[in-house]
């Protein structure tokens, strides 16, 4: 993350949050991102904790990620896309849509 921290507290720990966010429409659920695996963050150098998966976070307003038609992923690094199969439904990615292989 050294754009986000760069010369700011060289060679000591920072905390970064990440965030998926979920809008709800007025005909269709959207989430934007869907965040990445501790295990993926941490192996890139990166230690993460307290990452929650999409359905823990969805569970959180009552919702599964069988109710989100839509998925706007902002780019395709590892933390925004990396959970992007457990959603069946619409995935988007710039100006192209995609279908992402499980």
């Amino acid at each position: 993350m050294p754009s986000m921290t760069y010369l700011s507290g060289f060679g000591e720990k920072v905390t970064v949050n990440g965030y998926i966010w979920y809008i709800e429409g007025p005909k269709e659920n959207i989430i934007v991102d869907t965040g990445g695996k501790a295990e993926t963050i941490s192996m890139l150098g990166f230690p993460a904790k307290d990452a929650q998966s999409p359905e823990n976070a969805l569970g959180k307003l009552g919702l599964k990620c069988e109710d989100i038609d839509i998925v706007i992923l902002t780019h395709l690094m590892h933390d925004h896309f990396e959970y992007a199969d457990k959603f069946e439904n619409e995935v988007y990615c710039s100006e192209t849509r995609v279908r992402l292989c499980s």
